[in-house]
């Protein structure tokens, strides 16, 4: 959605895409900026050569996933997407150093012309990977909402947002979700001992 003049991507699956295209517009017409969706429709087999050229050029991309891997080093989705253009960039990496002969790789010819590491993907050069972010929601059933979509944008869009965060978990939201799950333990049925 809208991905040709995007600087910002959403890169999401399920139905947050809805969402996600609906906030994009919204920054668009409100804002200025050239925020896109990228709906990856299927993961397994990842269409790494489609993702890695849709995304190339772009500023940053925050990947959405609606799961959480507490000793992973990151969640499925953004390994995925940041493989396919470190693969990209090392075909990038290839041609300039062919192009660039002996100067680049100290040898006094330049390599002969051949296939690239991967030969599926494109070539992108290392300054056109987009910065990523990765975004996790929709823990406990909680509903996301288009301002923690317009959120996660704008913590990508200042430079310095991190890099990994979770969606509707706000400091502000913790007392009153504390407060509810307090509530119902209190009026739930409490369980007697049977005397045998």
């Amino acid at each position: 959605f809208k991905l040709a003049d995007a600087e910002y991507v959403f890169a999401a699956q399920g139905s947050v895409v809805r969402d996600a295209e609906a906030v994009a517009q919204y920054l668009r017409d409100t804002r200025g900026l050239k925020v896109g969706v990228l709906n990856l429709t299927m993961f397994p087999p990842f269409p790494s050569d489609l993702v890695a050229a849709l995304l190339a050029g772009k500023q940053g991309g925050v990947v959405l996933e609606r799961t959480d891997q507490p000793l992973a080093v990151e969640l499925p989705m953004i390994r995925e997407i940041r493989s396919a253009l470190a693969q990209a960039a090392e075909n990038g990496r290839a041609v300039a150093a062919r192009s660039a002969g002996k100067r680049r790789l100290r040898r006094k010819e330049a390599p002969p012309a051949g296939p690239l590491p991967y030969s599926k993907l494109p070539a992108i050069e290392t300054d056109r990977v987009p910065d990523l972010y990765s975004a996790c929601y929709g823990l406990g059933g909680r509903d996301l909402q288009p301002a923690d979509l317009v959120a996660a944008i704008e913590n990508m869009a200042d430079g310095f947002g991190r890099r990994q965060f979770y969606l509707v978990l706000s400091p502000a939201l913790e007392p009153k979700l504390r407060d509810q799950s307090g509530r119902l333990r209190n009026n739930l049925p409490c369980p007697t001992k049977k005397d045998d």
